[in-house]
């Protein structure tokens, strides 16, 4: 009788959106039934429609629920009502066809599992397209289709090791390949131990070219780092490793440790990388590492914002990436332009509202975007114009001299190139370990790049799984895992 009561006045409230203009923009309430609503998703399709896609416990279970916008909002609709806890979700637009596709993760007591459904007015059954007999999903399913209709579906779970793995699908021509783990975490050694998790789980597409972003963290040998790190996707290359910031957590404090956000492209292709970590001042920042799309190079690092502790941020694929971003409980937007940050960052939340959470953000044209946060456990959506004009140059931290190292395709079957930018030849040393901290190969580099054929010291070819490159130049070092399959 309760749950009846509670769908009752839920129908009611759904139909319920509440508006609050402001001077430059205007912003919804989409809840107000004091449950848990939480990680809103916001798309366009073709049609113009602004879909909102988030979590519920309004039926006593965490569910996907959903509303449009089109001259006015819907009411709220349910993708799942059943009894099992939905842990994240989101939504994307196939560009070519005009259906809008909707992934989600749940977690039962015995089993995780990734769910999909797509709408051609309404949505199809759902579909299971995978399962884990485990519990322990972490970071956000992400989907995200290209304008060619290629799509890519990305999600964490733990892998039959106990350690937690990224995993990817790919749908092209009309159905969906197998599940591939893409970077995959190893098993207990006997004096070190490999450790690899994901968080901030984000999935975008450029035309062709996609790219993923993630967490990576593992101790080995007394040594324990952390990083943030990304892959990129080029079709006949395969994998490229991209390195974003470092943490060691013998060295740094716990407040300084990376976060990853959000991945966007820029109409030219230029793809933006936005994450949080320390600056060389050891002042947590918000910052752009801009990337070269055909090659992945490191092109720019930029400071959006310093002297912050931001909780999220999402970016916009437009001509003109528009960032929204929150820190102290509430939202702010910047737009890339002309090469540099739009300064200062504008509040587009409510002043009254202190506790403005997981913004996401999509673009209506050149100089409008949609904007939807939670408060409080409620869903809210704001409309506005994005900011143009800058009081006073904004910081580029670092040049592409900056110290890279990428590798491509990883994983590999045989050999894995290694490129190196802003480092010094003459004093440069790359070093291969397994998982047990075992020296495998020293590498010599010269004009910043060389090969790893897969061999040991010795000339025999080493054995399928994980091993760690780690480069130092100077005083630098960087640490990368890199895959070998057989």
């Amino acid at each position: 009788m309760r749950r009846l009561i509670s769908l009752v006045v839920l129908s009611f409230c759904s139909l319920i959106a509440f508006d609050i203009s402001y001077a430059a923009s205007q912003t919804w309430r989409l809840t107000s039934d004091s449950y848990s609503d939480s990680l809103p998703r916001i798309i366009i399709d073709n049609q113009d429609q602004i879909w909102v896609e988030w979590l519920s416990n309004a039926q006593g279970n965490y569910d996907v629920c959903y509303q449009r916008y089109n001259a006015g909002w819907s009411s709220r609709d349910w993708l799942t009502t059943d009894d099992v806890d939905q842990i994240s979700c989101d939504i994307t637009c196939n560009k070519v066809t005009g259906s809008v596709w909707a992934a989600w993760d749940s977690a039962g007591k015995i089993q995780y599992a990734v769910y999909l459904s797509s709408w051609y007015g309404p949505y199809t059954a759902i579909d299971s397209i995978f399962t884990f007999p485990q519990y322990g999903p972490y970071g956000r399913i992400s989907i995200m289709a290209g304008d060619s209709g290629t799509k890519f579906l990305s999600w964490t779970a733990v892998d039959t090791t106990g350690f937690y793995s990224v995993y990817i699908m790919r749908y092209d021509s009309g159905a969906w390949d197998q599940p591939e783990c893409i970077r995959q975490g190893s098993g207990y050694g006997i004096i070190s131990y490999t450790n690899y998790s994901s968080y901030g789980l984000s999935l975008n597409i450029y035309q062709q070219p996609a790219t993923i972003f993630f967490m990576d963290s593992y101790s080995m040998g007394g040594f324990s780092w952390l990083s943030v790190d990304a892959l990129g996707w080029i079709p006949d290359t395969g994998w490229v490793y991209l390195s974003i910031a470092g943490w060691n957590n013998y060295t740094q404090p716990y407040s300084l440790m990376p976060c990853p956000f959000d991945i966007g492209f820029s109409e030219n292709g230029d793809l933006h990388v936005i994450s949080a970590y320390a600056d060389s001042n050891d002042a947590m920042s918000l910052i752009d590492n801009k990337f070269i799309t055909s090659d992945f190079i490191a092109d720019s690092i930029y400071t959006i914002k310093t002297q912050i502790h931001p909780q999220n941020a999402a970016i916009t694929n437009l001509a003109k990436p528009s960032i929204a971003w929150s820190d102290s409980h509430s939202i702010f937007l910047n737009t890339f332009y002309d090469s540099m940050w739009s300064q200062p960052p504008v509040q587009i939340s409510d002043t009254a509202l202190h506790n403005c959470i997981n913004p996401d953000i999509v673009a209506e044209n050149d100089s409008t975007v949609w904007v939807c946060y939670q408060n409080d456990g409620e869903i809210y959506v704001t409309k506005t114009t994005i900011p143009l004009g800058v009081s006073g140059k904004p910081e580029i931290i670092n040049k592409p001299e900056v110290f890279t190292v990428t590798t491509w395709p990883n994983p590999a079957k045989n050999k894995i190139n290694i490129q190196c930018n802003g480092i010094d030849n003459k004093n440069t040393k790359a070093k291969i370990y397994n998982i047990t901290g075992q020296l495998v190969k020293k590498i010599d580099i010269k004009d910043n790049q060389t090969v790893w054929n897969g061999a040991d010291q010795n000339g025999n070819k080493v054995s399928a799984g994980i091993y760690i490159l780690n480069v130092i130049s100077g005083n630098e070092s960087k640490i990368q895992k890199i895959s070998i399959i057989r």
